[in-house]
């Protein structure tokens, strides 16, 4: 099945936080492959644009650092599904991804315990395949 997800992209990693994050990348996943479709650019700090500019681009899944559950809300109003509190080199995020191996604890923010508190990772790591 093929899923279209964007990264939140600081230099070749995951940017730490996507409400202040300038970039994403946009992923095609298909039979546990991987393919870069292209890039976008947030001039403007607006989380409304943000949202509108990744529904036009079809993605289903935000896969990003820390979000304010603001934004996650705004984003998922807009289906778009986000998957928080992840780090690591973004090529190495998206291949666990599609290989469903995301759960990994290499993958984890620092200070992530899986907690399902609102502003810690609440519990993000469960049923994957759901995503």
């Amino acid at each position: 099945m093929k899923k279209q997800i964007a990264v939140s992209v600081l230099d070749k990693r995951l940017a730490p936080v996507f409400d202040v994050s300038q970039n994403v990348s946009i992923f095609e996943i298909e039979d546990n492959s991987t393919r870069l479709i292209g890039n976008l650019s947030f001039k403007d700090g607006d989380i409304f644009s943000r949202a509108r500019m990744l529904a036009e681009e079809k993605v289903e899944l935000l896969v990003c650092g820390a979000i304010s559950y603001y934004s996650e809300k705004i984003l998922n109003s807009n289906g778009v599904n986000v998957l928080p509190f992840v780090c690591g080199e973004v090529e190495e995020v998206v291949d666990a991804l599609a290989r469903d191996q995301l759960a990994d604890n290499r993958f984890r923010m620092p200070g992530c315990h899986m907690r399902k508190r609102r502003g810690q990772c609440r519990g993000r790591f469960r049923n994957m395949e759901d995503r």
